[in-house]
């Protein structure tokens, strides 16, 4: 947090990643918290009166970005948060999405319920197909093409602390391997 006043668009020029259409150079998945002002998010102009509203913007510079503004208190009690979800059409279809932030909401949701207890979500089967389902066709969607495909075989791990992560990484999306280069 030593820097967080650093804008973005610096941090990507001192990085200079490789640049690609496809996806975003750095992440593909953004998540916002708005925290709540101290009076509502209600503001005076003179006569007029104006609110703060979420934006519908029909592009999307990520796969997903989960919005979270949090609420003012009413009555001393906390305000909650408002969630949204923006994602991009050409990688996941309206129900895919709807339950990915149906996911964020019960995590968030059980979490604040039972910090000790975690975040873990139970998933019903038809849940657990259509997330199995998602690498495969967000990969296929505008990705670039898988690594064996590139370079004529997949590349190996380059130390044990990079093979773990393949692995978690595979065992998460539900996939048999994840080459350090794999993009998702």
């Amino acid at each position: 947090y030593a820097h967080d006043d650093l804008p973005f668009d610096l941090l990507v020029e001192h990085l200079n990643p490789e640049r690609s259409l496809a996806h975003h150079p750095l992440f593909q998945v953004m998540l916002t918290l708005q925290t709540a002002a101290a009076d509502p998010q209600v503001h005076r102009l003179g006569d007029l009166t104006m609110s703060v509203e979420p934006v519908d913007l029909r592009t999307t510079k990520f796969d997903l970005t989960f919005f979270c503004a949090e609420l003012p208190p009413r009555d001393g009690r906390p305000g909650g948060l408002d969630i949204w979800l923006q994602y991009a059409t050409d990688l996941f279809e309206e129900p895919t999405a709807r339950l990915l932030l149906d996911l964020l909401i019960r995590a968030l949701t059980a979490l604040a319920d039972d910090p000790s207890a975690g975040a873990a979500v139970p998933l019903a089967d038809d849940e657990a197909r259509a997330l199995r389902r998602l690498p495969a066709r967000t990969g296929v969607a505008g990705g670039p093409a898988p690594e064996a495909e590139r370079t004529g075989g997949p590349s190996r791990p380059a130390d044990p602390r990079e093979e773990i992560l393949c692995g978690l990484f595979a065992d998460v999306l539900g996939l048999d391997r994840v080459g350090p280069h794999d993009n998702f």
